[in-house]
């Protein structure tokens, strides 16, 4: 888990797994369940993930983005 696992879980997180690592996927409003519903049409997720891209194309945000791949460089030529 990241270190930001217990904020964004406070604020409605549903997680998925990504290389090993727990990470929030969209986050559910109050009273909404906190679980996936698949469908062959929109899934119930979809308003949620678009409010959410909306807020931070206009705003701000945070991304997590402990389950990414990380590389470091070092030494002269690097």
């Amino acid at each position: 888990r990241s270190p930001l696992h217990e904020h964004l879980k406070a604020r409605g997180a549903v997680f998925g797994e990504v290389a090993g690592w727990e990470r929030a996927n969209w986050f559910a409003r109050d009273g909404q369940e906190r679980e996936y519903r698949y469908s062959w049409k929109r899934q119930n997720w979809f308003d949620n993930q678009r409010e959410e891209h909306l807020a931070v194309r206009d705003g701000v945000g945070l991304f997590d983005m402990t389950s990414f791949g990380k590389i470091r460089v070092e030494g002269r030529d690097a």
